[in-house]
């Protein structure tokens, strides 16, 4: 670990803990600065590198206190100096040794907010296995300052079923004096927008939603196994019989069950702030397991998808921002393989777009 001293110069203090997120391409962080006397200030910043590079910084140091408001710069390791730029939303640009970083103020202590992650279809037995699915994910979010932790939830249960321990985890944290941030992938988002459509009274209690390529609209491969009746039992067999789940937590993904669910339930984008992440991959070759899921989807439908869900079913109406990105299969955000988009990338710029909006 290296420990650098950090000066923050601000033109002026708040009278409350200022707290910010910091994101950068492959890494997350989180900076306080506080009161330390008069004309003083205690800064303490932290990053976790991933990828190669993996290690965690610290950044501690005083600073000075300055007439006005918003931060400007600070010096660090030896007299350097880094200027801030604002970047129009509140929060701060900037580079450090070679790393372009953005700050992003948050509007309450990051202890606060509890961030669940909640994984998609059948990923129980990933984790069995040793998989790291949705690991960095909950690392990035940690690292933020969050309390971050990934729902034990049955993902081979159905929407409904999971819906319900949904709402209970998120009552755990308000109980605790935290709200909640959700960042959910595939199934998971299903399970959790359909959660808040069905109980109004949850939407105090969360901050906020990153839905990472739900399956809003339905998938073409639930559609596939609905029609088809030895497909379906196939299904029975393996998630009743060996996940001691349910069938429906796949039969509630075809299109017809989404789109009257979805007509019944309307989904209330109005009333928490929702980011969601959609993507697209058409590769000539790949290792990804969902290579050949790709191509067949094309062929029968003439959509781009993600391997799993059209890109189109992948949207959601009315939510505070749509993440689009390319080259990145349905497994990829929460696992890294090929994709350019890392699952730390995906994390941060889904907190970037939501942070703006928590009140």
């Amino acid at each position: 670990m290296k420990i650098y001293t950090l000066v923050f110069s601000l033109l002026a203090l708040p009278a409350f803990a200022a707290e910010y997120v910091i994101t950068g391409a492959e890494l997350a962080g989180h900076a306080v600065v506080t009161d330390g006397g008069p004309k003083k200030l205690h800064v303490k910043a932290t990053l976790q590198l991933f990828g190669k590079q993996k290690q965690a910084l610290t950044y501690e140091g005083d600073g000075s206190a300055r007439p006005g408001s918003g931060l400007a710069g600070f010096t660090y390791k030896k007299g350097r100096v880094v200027t801030l730029k604002p970047d129009g939303k509140g929060g701060y640009t900037t580079s450090i040794e070679g790393r372009a970083l953005a700050f992003c103020l948050l509007p309450a202590p990051a202890s606060s907010f509890a961030a669940l992650a909640v994984p998609g279809l059948s990923t129980n037995l990933w984790n069995k296995v040793g998989v790291p699915y949705l690991d960095e994910n909950v690392s990035a979010l940690a690292a933020m300052g969050f309390a971050a932790r990934r729902l034990a939830i049955k993902t081979e249960d159905s929407v409904d079923t999971n819906a319900r321990f949904i709402a209970g985890e998120i009552r755990k944290e308000a109980q605790a004096g935290r709200r909640v941030i959700l960042l959910a992938h595939s199934k998971g988002a299903t399970d959790t927008m359909a959660a808040l459509a069905q109980d109004p009274s949850l939407l105090a209690s969360v901050a906020g939603v990153i839905a990472i390529q739900p399956v809003y609209g339905g998938s073409p491969v639930a559609n596939v196994i609905a029609k088809h009746r030895l497909l379906e039992k196939a299904v029975q067999a393996v998630f009743e019989g060996v996940f001691h789940g349910q069938t429906a937590a796949v039969l509630n993904l075809a299109a017809d069950q989404r789109q009257a669910f979805n007509a019944a339930h309307p989904y209330p984008a109005g009333k928490v702030p929702t980011v969601v992440v959609r993507s697209t991959f058409h590769r000539k070759l790949s290792k990804s397991v969902l290579w050949a899921n790709e191509k067949i989807i094309t062929l029968e439908t003439k959509q781009p998808n993600d391997g799993m869900v059209l890109f189109k079913d992948e949207a959601v109406p009315g939510v505070r921002a749509t993440i689009d990105l390319d080259d990145m299969d349905h497994f990829e955000p929460g696992l890294r393989n090929e994709s350019k988009h890392t699952p730390v990338e995906v994390t941060s710029r889904g907190v970037l777009a939501l942070l703006p909006a928590i009140q």
